[in-house]
């Protein structure tokens, strides 16, 4: 285990080994001077958090989050990337939507704590980049960036000649408006609802599958799950053939499209997946 993850995962570092030493002593003891720095700050972190009546501002569930979004990161951010408003925000229904679909390690109940975090002003939206960062829910020393090294700042250069002004191109986007959601308020059309297998995981398996359908009567006992909504252009790149056909059982059209103007033909298309194009052309929904 590294200083850093002694500090990060709240371990006693004054703990002595055989010989009596603490790891910050060890680690001077073998020449490890950068190491032995590092100990002594988790030391000191250690003792602040410890005393009685404080509270540790870094929460258990909040060191677990950053840690996982870091690992998760070009996969949350590619499904972020549906949902982005085009300002590098997305809604905080979206937002928890999303984490609670890709099963981020943290109770419901800790949910409104982050949104919170994120969004103070109430504005109704959150900033990804902000997420991922990790400043607004975790002190700096938790962070990965105050491990990083320093960027030397270098000399400044010589005015030459003004370049060309690169102006940036907006993203064609369809306006919040005309965004329509179902109408018992749920999340709008594109947004589909992810197929969840609804079976005794005791009684059953891939293994050791009922006989017969009717055999398996696990709904008759067991809570029905909760619904969980993913973007029907990342269920298409995913090849989640069994959200698709619920979703177009449910009526959903096969050609609708996305805040970014595209439709589940265009993702299949632009993967190369022939099979899964073909079915939306072929299906009768069309």
């Amino acid at each position: 285990m590294s200083p850093t993850d002694i500090q990060y995962e709240g371990s006693n570092p004054k703990l002595k080994n055989l010989q009596q030493k603490t790891p910050a002593a060890a680690a001077k003891a073998n020449g490890h001077k950068a190491v032995s720095k590092e100990l002594r700050k988790a030391e000191r972190l250690f003792a602040k958090y410890n005393k009685p009546n404080v509270k540790n501002p870094n929460a258990p569930w909040a060191i677990r989050l950053y840690d996982w979004a870091l690992y998760h990161e070009l996969a949350l951010r590619n499904i972020f990337a549906t949902m982005d408003r085009g300002d590098g925000t997305v809604t905080k229904e979206d937002f928890a939507a999303i984490l609670m679909e890709k099963n981020v390690p943290m109770q419901e109940e800790e949910m409104p704590a982050l949104m919170t975090a994120h969004d103070k002003a109430r504005t109704g939206v959150i900033d990804i980049n902000e997420f991922f960062k990790g400043t607004k829910y975790l002190e700096k020393v938790y962070l990965m960036s105050s491990y990083l090294p320093k960027k030397k700042k270098g000399k400044k250069a010589k005015r030459g000649k003004k370049g060309k002004l690169d102006i940036p191109i907006p993203i064609c986007t369809l306006p919040e408006q005309y965004i329509i959601r179902r109408e018992d308020g749920g999340p709008p059309e594109f947004m589909i609802e992810s197929f969840k297998t609804f079976t005794d995981r005791n009684r059953f398996s891939r293994d050791n599958p009922p006989e017969h359908p009717l055999q398996d009567d696990s709904a008759w006992y067991l809570e029905k799950p909760e619904k969980v909504y993913t973007n029907i252009n990342y269920a298409a790149k995913a090849e989640d053939m069994q959200s698709l056909k619920k979703a177009f059982f449910q009526g959903v059209p096969v050609n609708i499209h996305d805040k970014f103007f595209t439709t589940p033909l265009m993702a299949a298309c632009a993967d190369g997946n022939f099979t899964l194009a073909k079915y939306l052309v072929e299906t009768k929904y069309v």
